[in-house]
């Protein structure tokens, strides 16, 4: 399922207030691995994630690829 802004806020919101990464997980439909990268991404920057058009891939990601490909 897509990770749009909305839920995107909400997961943000409970991890803050000290739900399980399951729980969160279960609230916005995504995967456990998925909720880890943009909590990870949230936690070093402080900044909440911009996501991309496409299929809510964090825009970072995307950046550091670039050069790769």
């Amino acid at each position: 399922m897509k990770l749009m802004r909305g839920k995107l806020l909400e997961m943000l919101r409970r991890k803050n207030e000290g739900w399980t990464t399951y729980q969160v997980r279960k609230v916005a439909g995504i995967s456990i691995r998925r909720v880890n990268q943009v909590w990870a991404s949230y936690q070093t920057t402080g900044q909440i994630p911009e996501l991309s058009v496409f299929r809510g891939t964090l825009q970072s990601f995307h950046e550091m690829t670039k050069g790769i490909l």
